[in-house]
């Protein structure tokens, strides 16, 4: 949408609206407690906001929005469409994300470095493609492992102050990030706090006592 547009809010079914996939990485689960307060809440007052979908009416923004309403056996649901490149949903996703008071500082880092990698995985894939490295049938391309790469000082600056937190806490989560995607996968759900998921790393590599 260019500056200066409107958006338009439009009623469609909520049988024709779709979760993106993208939603899974990038879009945190509510507990279940706060589950069952917000189906409370759109019982009682409806859906407030309209959901943020692509052109083919898939959910980028507003995914809890859509399981109420089928919950509740709402048929229709206010929407906005918004005409976004594919390969940009996920940083979509995560600046929504972000910009909201309802994840912990782990959720809001763990999204940060998941948008990281996955575009330095992109970019990977376009320098490779600008070179002409293709291999095989034109469809297998070598990239480069970045989970097991070293994160450098400077990188681990601009992601904690992206998350709005301390670097040392950046620099422990991208450990676990690397080494524990169990445990990563915890701090994104909001099981576990950054220093919780460490320490637990740590205690697992320590030797058993013979």
């Amino acid at each position: 949408m260019e500056r200066g547009d409107v958006a338009e809010v439009i009623e469609v079914a909520t049988s024709q609206l779709s979760e993106h996939s993208k939603q899974a990485e990038y879009s945190p689960q509510m507990s279940a407690k706060k589950w069952r307060e917000f189906v409370a809440g759109v019982a009682k007052e409806g859906i407030l906001q309209p959901l943020i979908v692509t052109k083919g009416f898939r959910v980028i923004d507003g995914k809890h929005r859509l399981r109420a309403a089928k919950e509740l056996n709402i048929e229709y649901v206010r929407v906005i469409i918004e005409d976004i490149p594919e390969d940009k949903i996920p940083a979509y996703i995560t600046e929504t994300k972000l910009n909201r008071d309802d994840l912990k500082p782990g959720q809001k880092a763990a999204l940060v470095i998941r948008l990281y990698y996955e575009e330095e995985r992109q970019k990977a894939k376009e320098r490779q493609q600008e070179a002409g490295k293709v291999y095989g049938n034109g469809k297998e391309k070598v990239v480069p492992d970045l989970e097991h790469a070293k994160s450098d000082g400077r990188t681990n600056e601009i992601l904690a102050k992206k998350a709005g937190i301390g670097k040392s806490s950046m620099a422990y989560l991208l450990a676990v990030y690397k080494a524990r995607p169990d445990l990563f996968e915890r701090v994104f759900n909001g099981e576990y706090s950054i220093n919780k998921a460490y320490t637990q790393m740590k205690a697992d590599e320590e030797p058993e006592e013979v």
